[in-house]
């Protein structure tokens, strides 16, 4: 799956350096990738033989470093696979260019508008929400107030997914708990997303290294920094637009496609495991029963692993799995809100450990989703639940939500408010 990349042409300006030619890299390195095939481009093997090196490169000089250093550059080169003095000879050039030039911070940033810092980070999807939303605007239940915003301005939280340096002990535990699953290929994808998540701090430490005194290159690059995750996110919805339009169709062909299939469920997963709503009940039970145990910046990174094993045990099984229709045509609408999925067997019986699963997804006022086991369902299959059962699933939105609830006039938000599901 792609991942989203820094724009490399404004990062060489603000470094005061040259791209040389146009370098697609390779997905989830965090565009790490088009410096080593920049280097694969100007390696070449000499005429005599031996090991490729870059032929501009005629002049050989010991340079001490700190252990630190060296340790940095070995650990950056084999991750990008080229020798560790190939990567230092780069970085060099790198810095003796930007000194020949140093451009202004602030009209860098003016001119790069896709480098300010976006401080809105959604934790619902706003392209998902527009099911509920006339034009723009959607009506929103929060504090027992019924109101109407615009889609920016509803599930949202100010710099929700900005990244947190980890300590040397969190990395351990984090990488204790993403890579518990004993499925070997789980565990691979597990520490791709770790690797993916902690190396955009490897590309901050090479700019701090490079021109620690360039402020047009540092804010350029933690702006960047910055939006990794919400723009990581915008890919994941884009990718996932064909089949919410194709669900909205009555259209369940994609399932029987591996990738399509893959790909939906870990969007899925996703969308369960990203939220503000997760995220606190996640802290509240490790407050609970490992006291002194803070998770909070472990927990930005490790909901993807367990958005990962949720999404491979579907997977696995896919064959078992349905994708099941309930079709609202009982007068009262289906309601969203800012935990958008739910799974049913944990809403059904609050309080206890659920021992299955059964997502439902609301996928507008008068359709909505079931990805269940089911046996006496089809793949599919369309239900026309009559109002009780319509009631049970708002209330089961109403009950996982953190503070929002969405629909698209006020009424059935104000009979909520009036205690319509307590």
């Amino acid at each position: 799956m792609a991942k989203p990349k820094l724009d490399f042409d404004e990062l060489a300006r603000g470094l005061g350096a040259e791209r040389r030619g146009q370098i697609k890299a390779s997905p989830g390195y965090f565009g790490a990738a088009q410096l080593a095939t920049e280097l694969a481009h100007r390696l070449r093997v000499p005429a005599n033989g031996g090991r490729p090196t870059d032929p501009t490169w005629t002049e050989r000089r010991i340079v001490p470093l700190r252990r630190s250093t060296l340790e940095r550059l070995n650990a950056d080169a084999d991750r990008l696979g080229i020798e560790p003095m190939q990567l230092a000879a780069v970085l060099i050039e790198k810095g003796l260019d930007r000194a020949r030039k140093i451009p202004s911070g602030q009209a860098l940033l003016r001119r790069t508008k896709t480098m300010e810092k976006k401080r809105k980070h959604h934790y619902v999807w706003r392209g998902y929400l527009k099911a509920w939303a006339n034009g723009d605007k959607i009506f929103c239940l929060r504090e027992g107030r019924v109101f109407e915003s615009g889609l920016m301005g509803v599930a949202n939280k100010r710099d929700f997914y900005k990244p947190e340096r980890l300590s040397a002990d969190e990395l351990v535990l984090l990488r204790k708990l993403a890579l518990a699953t004993p499925r070997p290929h789980v565990q691979a994808v597990n520490a791709g997303w770790l690797e993916t998540l902690t190396f955009p701090f490897r590309i901050d430490d090479m700019v701090q290294t490079i021109s620690p005194s360039n402020t047009a290159a540092v804010e350029t690059i933690n702006a960047a920094l910055h939006n990794y995750e919400e723009d990581f996110h915008a890919k994941i919805e884009s990718d996932a637009v064909k089949h919410l339009d194709a669900l909205r169709q009555r259209d369940t062909s994609f399932f029987t496609n591996d990738d399509d299939c893959a790909d939906f469920l870990l969007f899925v997963c996703l969308q369960y495991t990203r939220t503000a709503r997760m995220q606190h009940a996640i802290m509240e039970a490790a407050t609970r029963d490992f006291p002194g145990l803070r998770l909070d910046r472990i927990w930005k990174i490790l909901r993807y692993p367990l958005a990962s094993n949720i999404a491979w045990v579907i997977y696995a099984e896919r064959a078992n799995w349905r994708l099941v229709f309930l079709d609202n045509q009982c007068g009262r609408p289906f309601v969203a809100g800012d935990q958008p999925i739910v799974n049913t067997y944990a809403m059904a019986s609050p309080g206890e450990e659920p021992t299955k699963l059964e997502f439902y997804y609301p996928l507008s006022p008068r359709l909505g989703l079931l990805i269940t086991e089911r046996p006496e369902l089809t793949n599919g299959a369309s239900l026309m639940p009559d109002l009780a059962q319509v009631d049970r699933y708002n209330s089961y939105i109403v009950q996982a939500s953190y503070e929002q609830i969405y629909a698209e006039s006020p009424e059935v938000l104000e009979q909520i408010s009036a205690g319509l599901y307590r």
